[in-house]
């Protein structure tokens, strides 16, 4: 029996799934454990990929967890912290697992992606370049070496003398080791000529080739892709921002002074720390890891109302945040958009099969349903471990829901446990027969 079976015979879930073509749907009555078994269940009724949109990236990771007991397709898509200033990050992981997570649902296959509002708001890597960016690898195939080295670093990738980390390249003669952010081990590719004559991956510590492989697909290793044509046109806004500050009456030297140094940035590296201030000029519309779902895929909001307050206190934090940069002179004066529009992120997922899942009752918020069904949940105490607890606390259930001869006539009781972390989840259902 699948998981998903157990709730067919419910009769709000088949409510749900006759309304799954007549959305935004709310569900009151869920318990927090009870989540990742309906989003499972419904995901496979609609044969779809799901992103399931959670208040913080805490409750993301959470309830992350609690969905790989049901599938291997399951994502999370973490958060990040935009940069402003030129100094050195802790490091690009986060970035490196959101591009995977993009660059799976880009290949194909339902997948479900678990995340939080605020990621959701941020910009990522748009589909479009995604796909026309990355380098697909077969042996057999041939490549300019040159043009391809040019390529690698179009795509964000950084020469280096040997592999010890992703989104790093070395070329030695007809050798190329890559690092994509989606794989658990680097490549090693040889070439005969400008053919490609095999593909293995390799021990990053030990350099030793390891298992041999027939494709190797290599997706960009940041956000933002830049082209030399998109970094000529960065810069020529930004001089023309210069000039503008110029002619300005206040002291706009720290503004000029760091804008000509980001030219200078561009010009020789290409990409830097705070790239994250030119988002605008890289993306005329900020691409969101929404955009990666149809509209036929399914569309979760976990405890819909604290998601609508998130929504609101982002944007209020973020304008504070702009506010303080334009009066410090690092970002100009000029109005501009960093992150997804709330109001249109939550247009935007009313246009797919939304289901929002709420533990109280149905919530008064931002999206509006066309159809109301609530469930009666119930999470049990934990038996850390204990089988003979839980045999005697079935037992005492199974009385209760059934204590005589004449009440299995009006009532049926109905139940399923799994096991979660230190406790058990308890179903139960009650139906007329």
């Amino acid at each position: 029996m699948n998981f998903s079976d157990i709730l067919q015979d419910y009769k709000p879930y088949k409510g749900i799934v006759e309304n799954l073509n007549n959305t935004p749907v709310s569900v009151a009555g869920i318990v927090e454990t009870a989540h990742s078994q309906l989003i499972y269940a419904l995901s496979r009724e609609n044969k779809s990929g799901a992103l399931v949109v959670c208040y913080s990236d805490m409750e993301a990771r959470k309830l992350f967890g609690d969905m790989e007991i049901y599938s291997e397709n399951v994502l999370y898509f973490p958060a990040k912290e935009y940069v402003f200033y030129n100094i050195e990050t802790s490091g690009h992981q986060n970035e490196h697992t959101r591009i995977s997570v993009i660059q799976k649902l880009a290949s194909g296959g339902n997948y479900i992606v678990v995340t939080s509002l605020d990621a959701v708001l941020q910009y990522t890597l748009d589909k479009k370049t995604l796909l026309d960016m990355s380098v697909e690898f077969e042996v057999g195939r041939r490549f300019d070496l040159v043009a391809l080295t040019e390529q690698l670093i179009v795509m964000g990738y950084s020469r280096e003398d040997s592999v010890e980390g992703a989104g790093q390249f070395a070329l030695r003669g007809g050798i190329l080791d890559i690092f994509p952010p989606d794989s658990q081990n680097p490549y090693r590719i040889e070439f005969f000529d400008d053919e490609t004559d095999s593909i293995r991956e390799f021990d990053t510590y030990t350099q030793r080739s390891l298992d041999k492989v027939d494709t190797a697909y290599i997706a960009p290793v940041c956000e933002a892709v830049i082209t030399d044509k998109k970094r000529d046109e960065i810069i020529e806004k930004i001089e023309k921002r210069i000039r503008s500050a110029k002619c300005k009456k206040t002291d706009e030297s720290v503004f000029i002074e760091t804008s000509q140094a980001d030219i200078e940035s561009f010009k020789e590296f290409r990409y830097f720390p705070s790239i994250d201030k030119y988002v605008s000029f890289i993306y005329d519309k900020i691409p969101s890891v929404l955009d990666y779902f149809s509209d036929n895929d399914l569309v979760f909001i976990i405890d819909p109302k604290r998601i609508c307050e998130r929504g609101r206190t982002f944007e209020w934090e973020k304008g504070e945040q702009i506010t303080e940069l334009k009066e410090k002179r690092i970002l100009a004066s000029n109005k501009e958009q960093f992150y997804r529009d709330y109001s249109e992120t939550v247009g935007d997922m009313s246009k797919k099969k939304l289901i929002s899942l709420d533990t109280l009752s149905h919530s008064n918020t931002d999206f509006k349903y066309k159809h109301l069904e609530t469930f009666i949940t119930k999470t049990t105490v934990s038996f850390h471990g204990k089988i003979e607890y839980l045999y005697e606390d079935l037992r005492i259930r199974l009385l209760f829901y059934v204590p005589r001869a004449d009440a299995v006539k009006t009532l049926q009781g109905r139940l399923w446990i799994r096991g979660y972390g230190q406790g058990l989840f308890l179903l139960t259902q009650k139906t007329t027969v």
